[in-house]
């Protein structure tokens, strides 16, 4: 199980460290606080100044700069906009 680390960011512009597990449908995260598991549906994906942010559809995000974390994201999830070659975003929610 591979895990990388970021920043987890609230609606209510509140910052938190977060472990992010990648899996098949969803990124699992975890704060101090609070435990999440985000379902690749509603998320949106972009790259910005060297972080990946990874954004829900309810506003909260998770920016992650760690090596490595782009390529695992794209490995399960080949269709994020991320890919150079996908042809699809995660999701046409957002």
């Amino acid at each position: 199980m591979e895990f990388f680390y970021g920043t987890f960011h609230t609606t209510g512009g509140e910052s938190h460290p977060v472990e992010i597990k990648i899996t098949l449908y969803h990124l699992e995260l975890k704060t101090d606080h609070a435990q999440f598991n985000w379902n690749t549906d509603h998320l949106k994906a972009e790259e910005l100044n060297g972080k990946i942010r990874i954004q829900h559809a309810d506003g909260m995000y998770v920016e992650c700069s760690q090596p490595g974390f782009k390529d695992k994201l794209i490995e399960f999830h080949p269709k994020t906009q991320l890919n150079p070659n996908a042809k699809y975003q995660f999701s046409s929610h957002i």
